[in-house]
């Protein structure tokens, strides 16, 4: 009994956080900190014991210091030493004695206190010094600075003056034959904003006015307004480049050219843009260090738009078209080209809005200095470091449909990482050091037109509704020495709880400690770690199921399918090879083994990947027209697909019309019973058929008709059925005997 009221009343970690914040406020700073971390670190304080404090009182001032004390082994050996040091010795005693670290020598200790000696300096050495410090001032009062006249006049002064005997040429400001102006000690404007620049410290008036004098403004202004209007008479369509004219003051910029608007920070709670981009009426622009340092946020009027440049631009274009022919949640993409109107309209624009902040203005100008430009959709949604617990229970619960296809698809991103060796996303058993990015995965949302950035990163705001976990940019790595092995071992696991699951082996609905999916740890750890909140595992069934489906489908698009996808994105048009180079660092052996070996895992577990495809209804195969529709993209692929198909259509017409003339033959060839009363009709049939060398078919004697009797009388009135004729042949000439009569 003592043993558990002794339990009961010995606190927990979290009861000894204390309720000062003061003593945690500076780790609140840092996102990832958790409350174990805070517990951890208060742990290692102590706070409720002096242990430490009396520990460190009891450590000795001079446990390092022992040059002062004597020792039987250097008895004999000491002995005290001077240094060359007179004055007061107060400023470098701490030097000398109680000195912290290891002993130091005479020498050391001698060039230390010489530093700040305070004695005597050779009197030589000081009048050397004061001769390095000082300009000698010269008796130069009859020498005054000359100038060199114009390049005109001085042509003149050679060409008038003989080749031996040259003239003075220059000239001083106190010859009595040039003329300059009168200087006036006054400024030339009454508005003192002009010149207020000019009033540093240390400055004299003289100076001032002088630099005032140098230029003046209404002239320079004047002749500006005349040039643009010269450019406008002679050109009507000519517009002036609206850019901020360097000036004296920002309240003087005073011109016909138009100002340039006052760029605000990107609001990441825009809408998506829908439409063209309209790139003049740009009001927000940001960027974004993420992996490649290659994104710019744009926002205009009617919503936001992602412009990137960046060196593999043409690899990451491949891998977002074959993830929306894999059915991933990916961002839609198209590439702009140097030669283009709309590059170099975009290019000028987002330069234009950026001109006045210099840092982000030479950022831009870098990630713009490329021949190809991928423009993004944009996505506005947050990412797992903004989720929250919360957020977090309401993402990544498996209670409604919505959720239920959000983590499927999370699956389908997950085996995609694995087939193309992409580390950056979700931590796995494969990757020994992932790279993660928090940045790369975003759940989207639907602000409205009011939200800010502010409101969508706060974790308490629960407002928003949420779509799919958008995978925005897929990079492959270089593939590590064991990275088959690792991901067999990896498919082998993955796939033998997913049978576990389907025998009813494995329950994830009762979350007990041998009821777990061990595969999927790592991911379980990294949403707990970002949000504190710990998934559930009925959740992970549903992204091993994603992952079970798109393996499936990967295979199902096979290697074929994967070439013609790469022809698809080559460009005609390459500047400095640029888009071919980058195509080259696609490794397509590595994912053709990849293909292989998913292939291998779904024949081998056939009974997993048909229970996968049954209860989720066959929602998540592979979709042909989805393939066609993006390969079609490309003029070649559509012109050679709609020339197959016109071959393939053709050959289908003829082999139908064969088909109906053969059977055509056989109704020919097949003789019916019929039933000729005729005589001249079979004699006619005899003529065509016979020769004269065979003897005539004999005629048929007439049948005899038996009377009808009364209770058949009602049968002459009824219609008789039409008789049968044998062959085609037959009823022609049965038509042409009835045409003559």
């Amino acid at each position: 009994m003592k043993k558990k009221s002794e339990n009961k009343s010995a606190p927990t970690l979290s009861n000894q956080i204390p309720r000062n914040v003061n003593y945690y406020s500076h780790f609140l700073a840092e996102p990832h900190i958790t409350e174990k971390d805070i517990e951890w670190v208060l742990q290692l304080r102590d706070l409720a014991h002096n242990d430490l404090k009396q520990k460190l009182a009891n450590i000795p001032n001079q446990a390092f210091s022992v040059a002062d004390k004597p020792l039987e082994s250097r008895k004999l050996k000491q002995f005290p030493r001077d240094i060359s040091y007179s004055g007061n010795s107060t400023h470098v005693l701490h030097l000398i004695r109680h000195r912290l670290g290891p002993t130091a020598t005479l020498g050391q200790v001698d060039f230390e206190t010489g530093l700040r000696s305070y004695g005597s300096k050779d009197k030589i050495l000081a009048d050397k010094e004061r001769q390095w410090t000082t300009v000698p001032k010269l008796q130069r009062k009859q020498e005054f600075p000359e100038f060199l006249p114009e390049r005109k006049t001085e042509l003149e002064l050679r060409k008038s003056s003989s080749a031996n005997k040259l003239g003075k040429i220059t000239y001083s400001a106190f010859d009595p034959d040039i003329s300059l102006p009168n200087y006036v000690m006054k400024f030339k404007e009454k508005n003192i904003q002009n010149v207020r620049h000019l009033f540093v410290p240390n400055t004299k008036m003289s100076t001032i006015q002088w630099e005032d004098g140098l230029r003046e403004l209404k002239p320079i202004k004047h002749k500006l307004a005349e040039k643009v209007k010269q450019k406008v008479q002679k050109h009507p369509n000519y517009i002036p480049y609206p850019l901020r004219r360097p000036g004296p003051a920002a309240d003087d910029r005073k011109t016909d050219i138009p100002l340039d608007i006052k760029i605000k920070e990107f609001n990441f709670a825009s809408k998506t843009l829908k439409g063209a981009v309209e790139w003049e009426d740009i009001k927000g622009v940001s960027t974004s260090d993420s992996l490649h340092k290659g994104v710019i946020f744009v926002e205009t009027e009617k919503g936001g738009v992602v412009v990137k440049g960046y060196d593999e631009i043409a690899s990451g274009f491949y891998f977002s078209q074959l993830a929306l022919i894999l059915g991933l949640p990916v961002p839609n993409k198209r590439i702009v080209k140097w030669d283009e109107y709309e590059f170099k309209y975009l290019t000028k624009e987002v330069q234009r809005a950026t001109f006045i902040h210099r840092e982000l203005h030479e950022k831009v100008i870098k990630r713009l200095d490329r021949p190809f430009l991928e423009i993004q959709e944009y996505i506005p949604g947050i990412s797992l470091n903004c989720m929250g617990r919360m957020r977090g229970a309401k993402i990544m619960n498996f209670y409604d449909p919505t959720s239920r296809n959000r983590l499927i698809k999370l699956g389908f991103v997950m085996s995609f990482d694995i087939f193309v060796n992409n580390p950056t996303r979700y931590p796995l058993e494969i990757w020994v050091h992932p790279i993660q990015d928090l940045e790369h995965m975003i759940v989207r949302t639907d602000p409205r037109y009011t939200d800010t950035t502010r409101e969508l990163r706060d974790t308490e705001n629960l407002s928003f509704e949420y779509e799919y976990i958008y995978a925005l940019d897929t990079y492959m790595f270089e593939r590590s020495p064991g990275y088959y092995t690792n991901v067999e071992e990896y498919l082998n696991k993955l796939f033998m709880e997913m049978r576990s699951v389907m025998l009813a082996q494995l329950d994830p609905l009762y979350e007990t400690k041998d009821q777990k999916i061990e595969s999927l740890d790592e991911l379980k750890r990294l949403v707990y770690d970002h949000t504190l909140y710990e998934m559930k595992e009925m959740s992970l069934l549903q992204v091993m199921l994603g992952m079970v489906l798109n393996i499936n489908n990967i295979v199902t698009l096979g290697p074929y399918r994967l070439k013609e996808v790469l022809e698809s994105v080559e460009q005609d048009e390459d500047w400095n090879d640029v888009w071919k180079k980058s195509l080259g660092h696609i490794d397509i052996g590595f994912l053709e083994t990849m293909i292989s070996i998913f292939r291998k895992f779904c024949d081998i577990y056939k009974d997993v990947v048909k229970y996968s495809q049954e209860i989720t209804l066959n929602q998540y195969n592979f979709d042909e027209e989805r393939y066609f529709e993006i390969i079609m993209q490309n003029p070649k692929i559509r012109d050679r697909i709609l020339q197959q198909r016109e071959k393939d259509k053709q050959n289908l017409e003829n082999n139908i019309m064969n088909d109906q003339e053969s059977e055509k033959e056989k109704d020919d060839s097949e003789i019916l019973e019929r039933e000729l009363e005729d005589e001249e009709l079979d004699q006619k049939i005899a003529d065509m058929f016979f020769d004269d060398q065979h003897p005539a078919p004999e005629k048929k004697q007439p049948r005899k008709q038996t009377p009808l009797s009364q209770s058949q009388g009602s049968f002459n009135d009824e219609p008789q059925e039409p008789k049968r004729w044998g062959g085609l042949l037959a009823s022609k000439l049965h038509q042409q005997n009835k045409s003559q009569f």
